[in-house]
């Protein structure tokens, strides 16, 4: 909060900062719905034993309901390196795709 009372998001880019905005303005008009940012998940492997053990956390920039499916977001600005990409395909074998968007 700031000394005037606004709260103010951070963002870890320009890019971010807009596609936040972008939601914002499709929430409001009812297009999209449960809008959430920086989301943790999970990354789990199982052991020998079938015992699930987390061995990473993916962070997801946004994620919200269009018609009433969830949809995970990343924003990016530039290239994807390896290990955000080996991140994104766990997500998508745990039946939790990512949508990639690049604004520019």
């Amino acid at each position: 909060l700031c000394s005037w009372g606004l709260s103010f998001e951070r963002f870890q880019s320009i890019d971010e900062a807009t596609r936040s905005a972008q939601l914002k303005l499709l929430l409001k008009l009812g297009k999209i719905t449960e809008l959430r940012s920086q989301v943790r998940y999970d990354l789990l492997a199982y052991g020998p034993n079938g015992e699930p053990r987390k061995v990473a956390v993916y962070v997801a920039d946004f994620v919200y309901r269009r018609d009433g499916k969830l949809v995970i977001e990343d924003v990016k600005g530039g290239g994807v390196d390896r290990f955000a990409a080996l991140k994104m395909q766990w997500m998508d074998a745990m039946g939790k795709p990512i949508t990639v968007v690049r604004l520019r």
